[in-house]
């Protein structure tokens, strides 16, 4: 059986100043970590472990997921910026009455519950299904537009 993959571009639902300005500098912290980790030497960065970034303030997923993209792509010098990526595993899913929301992990010891703004109807029978169990969910990205937008 053939594996659909779909990609649901949400925004967030009124999210607060401080919440955006700590998105942008755990977003920009981020960046400043791909750079380090791509200025060492190829076999070194092969060794990296969470343990090895230990001192950031995101939670381990996070920081591995940082890893895995650093090392990954081979041919890049700098990165203008580096999304905030975890896997399936570390984000849930929520719905009450007819708001939808993200719940997340993003700092070590605390799970923070962000609602979502849905567009379509089509984007709404997803996130039903990921809710029943019928479709699986792929990783989480944290992406600011080019307008300011989460």
């Amino acid at each position: 059986m053939a594996t659909v993959t779909k990609t649901l571009k949400l925004p967030f639902l009124r999210l607060n100043r401080v919440k955006a300005e700590e998105l942008a500098r755990l977003q920009a912290r981020n960046t400043e970590i791909a750079h380090a980790i791509l200025a060492m030497p190829k076999a070194e960065r092969r060794k990296l472990t969470t343990r090895s970034l230990a001192r950031i303030e995101t939670g381990s997923a996070w920081r591995n997921q940082t890893i895995r993209q650093t090392i990954a792509r081979t041919r890049v010098r700098r990165f203008r910026c580096l999304a905030l990526e975890t896997s399936h595993q570390n984000w849930t899913r929520h719905k009450v009455g007819e708001t939808w929301s993200v719940s997340f992990g993003l700092l070590r010891g605390s799970q923070k519950r962000v609602p979502i703004k849905v567009h379509t109807a089509s984007h709404r029978e997803c996130l039903e299904a990921l809710l029943e169990g019928r479709a699986r969910a792929g990783s989480l990205k944290l992406v600011q537009s080019r307008k300011g937008i989460w």
